[in-house]
């Protein structure tokens, strides 16, 4: 049987630290993930998380509970690299999913949509074979984004705040791609 594998690539970045979602963008993101696995999808799922880097957190599997047992201890000191690769965690998914032939789900929950990642899910989608669901944590208004484990905010090279912010033009460009599917 070609079972779909369903890879859910986390951003486990400093940004989603940030409270314009309560009680933080990444807490948010574990009970979606834990409200996928309690919907019980009878899937093979493999979990990721990224930052600077991408690293499988747990292969594919259907014991739901390996999943749900790492969730519990993920935050951005668990990864060695600050930032937010998108393309490093695409890499990673697509190597996972080559298993199978069977067409692949990638789950992405991140709070970084820019035109970068929009050209990088693109290509994504269009080597075939592969859908794209969408969930963003952040809100238009945003949050400035602290230092790890500091309440201190990180600022630019000109001294302004760094802010992370939904970047609704890109989501809705990301929407009109067929493969694509953003939740709102």
């Amino acid at each position: 049987i070609l079972e779909t594998p369903v890879v859910i690539a986390l951003d486990l970045s400093q940004s989603m630290m940030s409270t314009d979602i309560q009680p933080n963008r990444l807490e948010r993101a574990k009970f979606k993930i834990n409200d996928l696995l309690n919907a019980n999808p009878r899937a093979r799922i493999a979990l990721i998380g990224f930052s600077g880097t991408a690293h499988t957190i747990v292969p594919l599997c259907t014991d739901y509970k390996i999943i749900k047992s790492h969730l519990g201890s993920l935050s951005p000191s668990v990864l060695p690299f600050a930032g937010t690769d998108v393309e490093a965690a695409l890499i990673l998914a697509d190597s996972i999913t080559k298993i199978s032939d069977a067409p692949s789900r990638l789950i992405l929950i991140t709070d970084d949509f820019d035109e970068e990642v929009f050209d990088l899910l693109q290509i994504y989608v269009g080597k075939g074979n592969k859908t794209v669901q969408i969930i963003p944590m952040n809100t238009p208004s945003g949050a400035d984004i602290t230092y790890r484990n500091s309440k201190r905010i990180r600022k630019d090279k000109e001294g302004k705040a760094i802010r992370s912010a939904l970047n609704t033009k890109t989501l809705s460009k990301l929407a009109s791609i067929e493969g694509i599917h953003v939740n709102r």
